[in-house]
């Protein structure tokens, strides 16, 4: 799926299918997905949790597989502390992260590990699964949805990915005009 997904994105065949949905609604399906995964007794934690909707207009489908992919390397690369993930909200845009208490990823890498196919050799010669291209189509698919993605992270000290996604503020009560049993949720 994600050498289809590859292609489709590089020959400009993906087409987008935005819907209003609720984020919080996804993020508390994802927190309860990975928490059900976790066989290394992470601390696994949606946190910024707002009481109010937040809704977004776009592809829930992408929005979730961007997620899923950051989530799941984080899970990968993390053997014991913490994964969290959540959200910060400004008039503009929303920032999405997920952070993680896990091996860590050396400044000189930050860049190339959103290249296809790109997997860092490690010192200690544990073998990672994976095909090195889950971070690429994340690249791709932030870009596709208007926004932009990001690493902070140091050896040892885990990771932090960051993405955003424009903000409509006009979007934000949708959810409440509408009777909820009719959304896709």
């Amino acid at each position: 799926n994600d050498i289809l997904d590859v292609s489709m994105i590089e020959s400009n065949q993906l087409i987008l299918y935005p819907q209003y949905f609720d984020v919080n609604t996804v993020m508390l399906e994802l927190e309860e997905y990975y928490r059900f995964k976790n066989a290394n007794e992470l601390t696994i934690e949606f946190v910024n949790r707002y009481d109010k909707e937040l809704v977004l207009y776009v592809d829930i489908v992408r929005f979730r597989q961007i997620m899923s992919n950051l989530l799941s390397n984080a899970m990968k690369f993390t053997t014991k502390g913490f994964i969290r993930f959540g959200y910060e909200k400004d008039d503009e845009e929303v920032r999405f992260f997920v952070a993680d208490s896990g091996i860590g990823i050396e400044y000189k890498h930050s860049e190339s590990i959103f290249d296809h196919f790109y997997k860092i050799e490690l010192q200690n010669r544990k073998t990672y699964r994976g095909t090195g291209i889950g971070l690429a189509i994340c690249k791709r698919l932030v870009h596709l949805l208007g926004g932009k993605i990001w690493l902070e992270s140091k050896p040892g000290m885990g990771s932090t990915f960051s993405f955003t996604i424009p903000y409509e503020p006009s979007s934000k009560n949708v959810l409440k005009e509408k009777d909820k049993g009719e959304t896709n949720l």
